[in-house]
């Protein structure tokens, strides 16, 4: 019991006195996207009868949840904390993808909002749904 309550303490004390962020692991998936399966395959349109380009593929609404997330980081680990250069540096950030067309572009829509200044995608992300 008392090993177990200093164990405890140590890594309390041990996270509050670690002030300096070294690395950080982000896991998202894609954001919303159209559905895998219409009910009219013929004509793509889903059960309430709206028509769809492809199965599967990232909306728009799903582009900006991730343009959203990508201001949300730009908060946090650039203007808050200066962990991330001001500019892109590709020595700073890595990522991975499937080469599904919606898991690219979801990447592509959170860079955008992590470095709006130097990406642009185009006018739906900055669109007020």
């Amino acid at each position: 019991m008392k090993f177990s309550l200093f164990i405890l303490i140590s890594i309390i004390a041990l996270s509050i006195s670690a002030d300096k962020l070294v690395f950080v692991l982000t896991h998202f998936r894609h954001g919303a996207r159209a559905p895998q399966y219409y009910y009219d395959q013929e004509n793509h349109l889903d059960y309430i009868l709206e028509k769809w380009e492809r199965p599967g593929e990232l909306t728009a609404m799903g582009q900006r949840m991730h343009y959203l997330l990508g201001l949300r980081n730009r908060e946090r680990y650039i203007n808050n904390t200066h962990f991330l250069s001001e500019k892109f540096d590709p020595h700073e950030i890595l990522i991975y993808s499937s080469q599904f067309n919606r898991t690219l572009l979801s990447a592509e829509s959170q860079l955008q909002g992590l470095y709006p200044q130097y990406l642009y995608l185009g006018e739906i992300l900055h669109y007020n749904f």
